[in-house]
């Protein structure tokens, strides 16, 4: 994954305001065409003047119920992250700009067409303050939160070695140390608990810890299937947890 996702920064380095806005207007038609009312977007790159406004424009426009994920990365490559370093924000910049969203957009309402989510990329491209902080943001708004722990051994080594722990950790190391569990309000994408690839190296054990938090996970079907060359279109429980094609959601 992650030669995959280091070939991508150098495309998404690129984007622009109006790029972002015609690309999610192209989706959304698609998406409505086919019968799909409801999706979301997981941006966590803003270059060359981007924001997650010029998606949010593009859903009121075509009038498609959206969660407007808020992502970030922090922790470049000169700071052993994976993302290159013109794409990494400063941190208070990113609580502040996610702040100004949630006071702008979000809707808590039962119907509402517009929420936004709150969305620290992953336990290798933001620090452990962002995560935590994030955390505590997530519970201030009673808003909802989204990362990426890990998709096979190799994300889950990288972790250990190069950040802080490993991908189930997060859990115990920052959300209860936060004081700041919020419950269902959580998903994570690519979960070790629930990616059979990762499942037999030891952090299926720890399953138990998200179980017990009630954080739901995601399997990233899309980009798993580009990537392995083959489809999963199968549900299923495991440990209590749901496994949902979290693309296209």
């Amino acid at each position: 994954m992650f030669g995959w996702l280091t070939n991508l920064y150098k495309i998404w380095a690129h984007l622009t305001p109006e790029m972002i806005n015609v690309s999610t207007t192209t989706a959304m038609a698609e998406l409505l065409l086919s019968g799909c009312t409801t999706s979301s977007d997981h941006l966590y790159t803003y270059p060359n003047g981007s924001r997650l406004d010029d998606s949010i424009a593009a859903a009121r426009e075509i009038g498609m119920r959206f969660h407007a994920v808020r992502g970030s990365i922090s922790v470049g490559q000169k700071d052993g992250g994976l993302p290159p370093d013109s794409v990494v924000e400063r941190e208070d910049a990113i609580l502040k700009d996610t702040q100004r969203l949630i006071e702008t957009y979000h809707d808590d309402g039962r119907y509402a067409m517009l929420r936004v989510v709150v969305a620290p990329c992953s336990s290798f491209s933001v620090s452990r303050e962002l995560m935590r902080d994030s955390v505590v943001l997530t519970r201030e708004y009673g808003v909802s939160m989204h990362t990426h722990l890990a998709e096979n051994v190799n994300d889950v080594a990288y972790s250990r070695e190069k950040v802080w722990h490993d991908a189930c950790g997060v859990c115990q190391k920052i959300w209860a140390g936060s004081g700041a569990m919020c419950g269902m309000r959580i998903v994570c994408a690519a979960g070790p608990c629930g990616d059979r690839t990762v499942r037999p190296h030891g952090d299926g054990g720890r399953a138990l810890s998200l179980f017990e938090y009630a954080a739901g996970v995601g399997n990233c079907a899309c980009s798993d299937d580009a990537r392995r060359g083959r489809a999963r279109g199968a549900r299923g429980r495991w440990l209590g947890f749901e496994r949902r094609l979290a693309d296209g959601r």
